[in-house]
């Protein structure tokens, strides 16, 4: 599996990641930015069409 970068970020203490990403927005931003810094593709296809929706205030992507 890989290592998570966000998870494994040297040096931020979680008090620092709180002063840094306040919101759960923000957080989520850098969070989808991370996983998929080229945009949601699928690994058997490649790019294509996607959408994100919220249901009971959990984001999911497909």
């Amino acid at each position: 599996m890989k290592t998570n970068r966000v998870q494994f970020r040297p040096g931020l203490s979680m008090a620092e990641f709180m002063e840094r990403y306040p919101s759960n927005e923000e957080c989520e931003a850098v969070l989808i930015e991370s996983r998929w810094p080229c945009g949601i593709a699928c690994p058997a296809w490649g790019r294509g069409q996607n959408s994100m929706f919220r249901r009971e205030g959990r984001l999911y992507v497909q």
